[in-house]
């Protein structure tokens, strides 16, 4: 007999967490292009945004230049950017269980590969002073969750990290899985979360805004 602890460590928002603890928020174009230089993000000869000054006299329309964070965001890493129109823009806006956040339209998609990207995004988005959405499970219903009108989302679709410490003592999740991807994952070591009762709920949205959910001790008999 003897106690196996499974403590399930919620990445859900580890790479945003990551972005704002490692870079402040850019007031200036120089802050901007050095804080994407530390970045490693190639394409930085192709950045095109506007001065400081300029953003100041667009404020009174929180939205007017989210267009701009989106080209320049592809112009960085363009397979990660989808705009209206394209089938891969398509795909991701009909991934929502929410017919409401399905009609919500964005200004474009973004879908992170790393912590990296993700860091990308919102350094542009906080310059640019462009509003955004986080898409996890893409579960929520109400206006802004996980899709913006006329703004930008980041679908955290491709961040599916699951991973176990040899010691089985701590499993990483990342924010893009869903809780049926963390079952099926945990199963085959014989381990357990209790997690989200419906298991296509997003780990992320269910941890920091549907409930609580804790690290539990699981107790194994063997002979």
């Amino acid at each position: 007999m003897y106690l196996s602890t499974l403590l399930l460590c919620f990445l859900s928002f580890l790479a945003f967490c990551v972005a704002l603890v490692e870079y402040s928020s850019p007031h200036t174009l120089e802050e901007l292009r050095a804080a994407l230089s530390s970045l490693r993000v190639d394409g930085l000869e192709r950045l095109s945004v506007p001065q400081e000054s300029q953003i100041q006299l667009k404020k009174t329309d929180p939205f007017s230049l989210c267009q701009t964070a989106c080209n320049a965001l592809s112009s960085l890493k363009q397979r990660v950017v989808s705009f209206p129109g394209t089938v891969t823009f398509t795909e991701q806006q009909n991934r929502y269980w929410s017919l409401q956040q399905l009609e919500t339209s964005p200004a474009c998609r973004v879908a992170p590969e790393n912590a990296a990207d993700v860091a990308m995004a919102l350094l542009v988005t906080e310059y640019l002073q462009c509003p955004f959405a986080i898409k996890g499970g893409g579960h929520a219903a109400f206006a802004g969750a996980s899709n913006i009108e006329r703004g930008l989302t980041i679908d955290l679709k491709n961040l599916k990290e699951l991973d176990t410490s040899p010691d089985q003592t701590l499993t990483k999740v990342g924010s893009g899985n869903r809780w049926f991807d963390v079952y099926n994952y945990l199963e085959r070591s014989l381990l357990a979360v209790v997690g989200g009762r419906v298991a296509d709920i997003g780990v992320g949205g269910l941890t920091l805004g549907g409930e609580e959910v804790a690290a539990y001790t699981l107790t194994r008999d063997e002979d």
